[in-house]
Protein backbone atom coordinates (compact mmCIF):
# COMPACT_ATOMS: atom_id res chain seq x y z
CA UNK A 1 0.00 0.00 0.00
CA UNK A 2 0.87 3.48 -1.10
CA UNK A 3 1.87 6.33 1.74
CA UNK A 4 -0.96 8.02 0.30
CA UNK A 5 -3.69 5.19 0.37
CA UNK A 6 -1.96 4.26 4.02
CA UNK A 7 -2.47 8.10 5.04
CA UNK A 8 -6.07 7.99 4.17
CA UNK A 9 -6.84 5.06 5.67
CA UNK A 10 -4.81 6.44 9.07
CA UNK A 11 -7.19 9.75 8.83
CA UNK A 12 -10.62 7.56 8.23
CA UNK A 13 -9.13 5.69 11.54
CA UNK A 14 -9.14 8.66 13.55
CA UNK A 15 -12.22 9.98 12.23
CA UNK A 16 -14.04 7.21 13.10
CA UNK A 17 -12.71 6.66 16.87
CA UNK A 18 -12.89 10.59 17.57
CA UNK A 19 -9.95 9.76 20.32
CA UNK A 20 -6.24 8.79 19.96
CA UNK A 21 -4.91 5.69 18.63
CA UNK A 22 -1.89 4.30 19.22
CA UNK A 23 0.95 2.99 16.76
CA UNK A 24 0.15 -0.62 17.80
CA UNK A 25 -3.74 -0.57 16.84
CA UNK A 26 -2.43 1.53 13.57
CA UNK A 27 -0.51 -1.35 12.26
CA UNK A 28 -3.35 -3.80 13.04
CA UNK A 29 -5.58 -1.76 11.19
CA UNK A 30 -3.63 -1.19 8.29
CA UNK A 31 -1.46 -4.31 8.24
CA UNK A 32 1.83 -2.96 8.05
CA UNK A 33 5.25 -2.23 10.65
CA UNK A 34 5.69 -0.18 13.04
CA UNK A 35 8.85 1.49 11.04
CA UNK A 36 6.45 2.30 8.38
CA UNK A 37 3.80 3.53 10.41
CA UNK A 38 6.02 5.62 12.43
CA UNK A 39 7.77 6.64 8.87
CA UNK A 40 4.33 7.63 7.47
CA UNK A 41 3.50 9.88 11.10
CA UNK A 42 6.17 11.49 10.84
CA UNK A 43 5.69 13.08 7.59
CA UNK A 44 1.64 13.51 8.68
CA UNK A 45 2.71 15.41 11.58
CA UNK A 46 4.79 17.44 9.24
CA UNK A 47 2.02 18.01 6.53
CA UNK A 48 -0.31 19.38 10.07
CA UNK A 49 -2.70 16.63 9.49
CA UNK A 50 -2.20 14.38 13.17
CA UNK A 51 -0.21 15.16 16.43
CA UNK A 52 2.24 12.55 17.52
CA UNK A 53 2.02 11.58 21.62
CA UNK A 54 3.55 9.19 23.74
CA UNK A 55 3.24 5.89 21.43
CA UNK A 56 -0.12 7.18 20.42
CA UNK A 57 -1.16 9.61 17.83
CA UNK A 58 -4.52 12.64 17.24
CA UNK A 59 -5.86 14.21 14.32
CA UNK A 60 -5.14 18.12 14.75
CA UNK A 61 -7.94 19.77 16.23
CA UNK A 62 -10.28 22.20 14.95
CA UNK A 63 -9.63 25.93 16.46
CA UNK A 64 -13.34 26.41 16.57
CA UNK A 65 -14.29 23.25 19.21
CA UNK A 66 -13.39 22.09 22.10
CA UNK A 67 -10.94 19.09 21.65
CA UNK A 68 -11.56 15.58 23.77
CA UNK A 69 -10.78 14.71 26.75
CA UNK A 70 -8.70 12.13 25.98
CA UNK A 71 -6.74 14.87 23.03
CA UNK A 72 -6.39 17.05 26.19
CA UNK A 73 -5.14 14.85 28.35
CA UNK A 74 -2.14 13.98 26.29
CA UNK A 75 -1.16 17.16 25.05
CA UNK A 76 1.45 19.26 26.70
CA UNK A 77 2.32 17.40 30.04
CA UNK A 78 5.40 18.35 31.06
CA UNK A 79 3.79 22.52 30.15
CA UNK A 80 0.70 21.37 32.66
CA UNK A 81 3.41 19.91 35.16
CA UNK A 82 4.84 22.80 35.39
CA UNK A 83 2.28 25.26 36.12
CA UNK A 84 0.52 22.87 38.16
CA UNK A 85 3.31 22.97 40.42
CA UNK A 86 3.82 26.75 40.19
CA UNK A 87 -0.01 27.62 40.88
CA UNK A 88 0.46 24.95 44.04
CA UNK A 89 1.86 27.54 45.80
CA UNK A 90 -1.37 29.59 46.17
CA UNK A 91 -2.73 27.00 48.16
CA UNK A 92 -3.24 26.73 51.72
CA UNK A 93 -5.50 25.38 54.49
CA UNK A 94 -9.26 25.85 54.90
CA UNK A 95 -9.27 26.95 51.18
CA UNK A 96 -13.02 26.90 49.24
CA UNK A 97 -11.95 26.51 45.76
CA UNK A 98 -13.84 25.90 42.07
CA UNK A 99 -11.91 23.77 40.00
CA UNK A 100 -12.98 23.75 36.55
CA UNK A 101 -13.09 20.36 34.23
CA UNK A 102 -9.63 21.16 32.58
CA UNK A 103 -6.78 18.73 32.02
CA UNK A 104 -4.29 21.50 32.67
CA UNK A 105 -5.94 22.01 35.75
CA UNK A 106 -6.34 18.28 37.05
CA UNK A 107 -2.99 18.62 37.28
CA UNK A 108 -3.03 20.59 40.59
CA UNK A 109 -4.99 17.69 42.57
CA UNK A 110 -1.99 16.15 43.81
CA UNK A 111 -1.26 19.26 45.78
CA UNK A 112 -4.50 19.45 47.31
CA UNK A 113 -3.60 16.56 49.41
CA UNK A 114 -0.66 18.29 51.67
CA UNK A 115 -3.85 20.77 52.94
CA UNK A 116 -5.95 20.16 55.62
CA UNK A 117 -10.00 21.12 55.31
CA UNK A 118 -10.20 22.22 51.81
CA UNK A 119 -13.21 22.61 50.00
CA UNK A 120 -13.30 22.13 45.97
CA UNK A 121 -16.40 22.65 44.17
CA UNK A 122 -15.64 21.05 40.50
CA UNK A 123 -17.60 20.17 36.73
CA UNK A 124 -14.56 17.78 36.10
CA UNK A 125 -16.17 14.33 36.67
CA UNK A 126 -11.96 13.08 36.68
CA UNK A 127 -11.07 15.61 39.28
CA UNK A 128 -13.79 14.74 41.67
CA UNK A 129 -12.97 10.97 40.91
CA UNK A 130 -9.07 11.78 42.21
CA UNK A 131 -10.27 13.13 45.13
CA UNK A 132 -12.40 10.84 46.37
CA UNK A 133 -9.40 9.48 47.84
CA UNK A 134 -7.78 12.30 49.21
CA UNK A 135 -8.07 13.22 52.73
CA UNK A 136 -8.65 16.75 54.12
CA UNK A 137 -11.03 17.76 51.05
CA UNK A 138 -14.60 17.64 50.69
CA UNK A 139 -15.63 17.80 46.82
CA UNK A 140 -19.11 18.55 45.54
CA UNK A 141 -20.12 17.85 41.71
CA UNK A 142 -22.09 19.96 40.22
CA UNK A 143 -25.06 18.22 39.15
CA UNK A 144 -26.27 18.65 35.51
CA UNK A 145 -25.49 17.21 31.49
CA UNK A 146 -22.30 14.98 31.10
CA UNK A 147 -20.48 16.46 28.01
CA UNK A 148 -20.32 14.22 24.89
CA UNK A 149 -16.53 12.70 24.97
CA UNK A 150 -15.51 14.88 27.90
CA UNK A 151 -15.41 14.17 31.52
CA UNK A 152 -17.46 17.48 32.22
CA UNK A 153 -20.87 18.22 33.70
CA UNK A 154 -22.68 21.39 31.87
CA UNK A 155 -25.41 22.97 31.62
CA UNK A 156 -28.36 25.36 33.73
CA UNK A 157 -28.01 22.10 36.58
CA UNK A 158 -24.63 23.25 36.82
CA UNK A 159 -24.79 26.80 36.68
CA UNK A 160 -27.25 26.91 39.49
CA UNK A 161 -25.38 24.65 41.69
CA UNK A 162 -22.51 26.82 41.07
CA UNK A 163 -24.24 29.81 42.58
CA UNK A 164 -24.69 28.38 46.17
CA UNK A 165 -20.89 28.80 46.72
CA UNK A 166 -18.45 31.22 47.64
CA UNK A 167 -15.12 30.35 46.75
CA UNK A 168 -11.57 31.66 47.53
CA UNK A 169 -10.20 30.94 44.31
CA UNK A 170 -11.46 30.38 41.12
CA UNK A 171 -8.75 27.91 38.85
CA UNK A 172 -9.55 27.83 35.31
CA UNK A 173 -8.09 26.78 31.99
CA UNK A 174 -9.10 27.83 28.52
CA UNK A 175 -9.01 26.70 24.81
CA UNK A 176 -7.09 30.02 23.53
CA UNK A 177 -5.41 33.06 24.56
CA UNK A 178 -4.81 36.58 22.48
CA UNK A 179 -4.24 40.13 23.08
CA UNK A 180 -8.04 40.60 23.56
CA UNK A 181 -8.42 38.09 26.55
CA UNK A 182 -8.73 33.95 26.74
CA UNK A 183 -11.44 32.41 24.51
CA UNK A 184 -13.34 29.02 24.74
CA UNK A 185 -13.78 26.68 22.12
CA UNK A 186 -17.29 25.22 23.44
CA UNK A 187 -20.31 27.91 25.00
CA UNK A 188 -21.30 25.53 27.63
CA UNK A 189 -17.77 25.60 29.08
CA UNK A 190 -17.62 28.69 29.30
CA UNK A 191 -20.68 29.55 30.93
CA UNK A 192 -19.70 27.60 33.73
CA UNK A 193 -16.29 29.26 34.21
CA UNK A 194 -17.96 32.61 34.07
CA UNK A 195 -19.73 31.39 36.94
CA UNK A 196 -17.47 30.15 38.51
CA UNK A 197 -15.50 33.72 37.77
CA UNK A 198 -19.07 35.35 39.34
CA UNK A 199 -18.74 33.71 42.56
CA UNK A 200 -15.42 33.68 43.55
CA UNK A 201 -13.03 36.43 45.21
CA UNK A 202 -10.03 35.72 43.17
CA UNK A 203 -9.50 33.93 39.58
CA UNK A 204 -6.69 32.08 38.59
CA UNK A 205 -6.29 30.91 35.02
CA UNK A 206 -3.69 28.27 34.13
CA UNK A 207 -2.57 28.81 30.62
CA UNK A 208 0.46 26.87 28.83
CA UNK A 209 2.37 28.82 25.71
CA UNK A 210 0.58 26.98 23.45
CA UNK A 211 -2.53 28.15 23.89
CA UNK A 212 -1.65 31.89 21.99
CA UNK A 213 -1.36 29.73 18.91
CA UNK A 214 -4.84 28.34 19.27
CA UNK A 215 -8.28 30.06 18.52
CA UNK A 216 -11.71 29.86 20.52
CA UNK A 217 -14.53 31.17 19.33
CA UNK A 218 -16.27 31.95 22.41
CA UNK A 219 -14.77 35.16 24.72
CA UNK A 220 -14.28 33.92 28.22
CA UNK A 221 -13.24 36.82 29.37
CA UNK A 222 -11.01 40.07 29.22
CA UNK A 223 -8.07 40.37 31.47
CA UNK A 224 -9.19 42.95 33.82
CA UNK A 225 -11.89 40.06 35.13
CA UNK A 226 -8.78 37.78 35.93
CA UNK A 227 -6.22 38.31 39.29
CA UNK A 228 -3.23 36.01 38.22
CA UNK A 229 -2.32 34.05 34.91
CA UNK A 230 0.13 31.68 35.34
CA UNK A 231 1.91 30.23 32.19
CA UNK A 232 5.09 27.80 31.32
CA UNK A 233 6.85 29.99 29.02
CA UNK A 234 6.30 34.17 27.95
CA UNK A 235 4.00 34.70 25.71
CA UNK A 236 4.54 37.04 22.64
CA UNK A 237 5.05 41.02 23.49
CA UNK A 238 1.57 41.81 22.46
CA UNK A 239 -0.41 39.00 24.59
CA UNK A 240 2.05 40.26 27.60
CA UNK A 241 1.66 43.85 26.87
CA UNK A 242 -2.25 43.41 26.80
CA UNK A 243 -2.32 41.04 30.22
CA UNK A 244 0.00 43.34 32.27
CA UNK A 245 -1.68 46.50 31.10
CA UNK A 246 -5.05 44.99 32.32
CA UNK A 247 -3.44 44.99 35.61
CA UNK A 248 -3.59 41.05 35.35
CA UNK A 249 -0.33 40.09 37.16
CA UNK A 250 1.17 37.46 34.82
CA UNK A 251 3.67 34.23 35.78
CA UNK A 252 5.46 33.68 33.04
CA UNK A 253 8.12 30.96 33.40
CA UNK A 254 11.25 33.32 33.94
CA UNK A 255 10.13 33.93 37.75
CA UNK A 256 8.49 37.08 36.32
Amino acid sequence: MAYTQRKQEIINLLKQSNEALSIDVLCNKIYASRSTIRRDLIQMESEGLIIRHFGAVSLTPSSSKENTAVYRGLENTEKKTAIARTASALLHDNMVLFLDSSSTVSYLVPYLAVHENLTVITNGIDTALKLNSTAGVTCFLCPGKVKHNSYSIIGDFACSFLDNFRADLAILSCKAISPSGLYEGDDSQALIKRHMMQQAERTVVLCDSTKANCQGFIRLSPFQNIHLLITDSPFSQPVTAAVRGAGCSLIDGNGD
